[in-house]
């Protein structure tokens, strides 16, 4: 396995780099043959050939050699946190900003995992952690109008809107709309550096998260 994750990390690296086989070869002054067996795990490469390899890609033995996931992976991963900003396609798509579309956000994050569940280390952690934040941010949706709505506007706001003359129900809607795309774009934001975090190899960030699924 962990040839195969060597070969996996040359063949990643290289095309990284916008090397054909034939350019990395040339670089290395190694054969194409010795690159193909490389990257086709059909010979271990010896200490040597690696270091001419790192240094044909500009980077070093140890960042080529050390036992990590390949770089398919990690784009994967940072695909699937970025799956999440299906909340926006789902307000755009279904034109509205209730927290509805923060639950759809949850589907394509599913799937994803349960596509590649038993191929990608840590995929399980990661899909755990977007699905109960994006239902954490639906709880968080639903939760401030109502509270806004139920105790601020009718117990502290509508003595001074009844000095301004203003409709409770009108404010009521504006409210709702404006807190719901604040909370949409606010949840955008966050999947944003999150992506940067997987990238880094850091945990996601989160205001809050509920652990509806362990």
């Amino acid at each position: 396995m962990e040839n195969q994750n060597l070969s996996n990390r040359i063949k990643n690296f290289r095309i990284l780099k916008g090397f054909s086989q034939e350019a990395l070869a040339e670089h290395s002054g190694l054969s194409v043959r010795t690159i193909q067996r490389m990257e086709n795990n059909d010979r271990i490469p010896n200490a040597d050939s690696l270091k001419k390899v790192a240094e044909a890609l500009g980077i070093s033995i140890e960042e080529l050699s050390k036992n990590t996931k390949s770089l398919s992976d990690l784009q994967y991963l940072k695909a699937l946190n970025l799956s999440a900003l299906s909340s926006l396609i789902f307000a755009l798509w279904l034109g509205t900003t209730s927290p509805i579309v923060l639950i759809c956000s949850c589907f394509i994050p599913a799937i994803m995992w349960v596509w590649k569940k038993d191929q990608i280390e840590g995929i399980d952690k990661l899909s755990k952690t977007i699905i109960n934040i994006q239902l954490t941010w639906t709880i968080i949706a639903f939760t401030i109008p109502l509270f806004i709505n139920i105790i601020f506007i009718p117990f502290i706001l509508q003595p001074m809107i009844q000095m301004l003359n203003i409709a409770i129900e009108n404010l009521r809607d504006i409210n709702n709309n404006y807190i719901w795309s604040g909370i949409i774009l606010s949840n955008v934001f966050l999947v944003l550096i999150n992506t940067f975090r997987v990238h880094s190899k850091k945990k996601l960030r989160h205001i809050i998260k509920i652990n509806f699924i362990r």
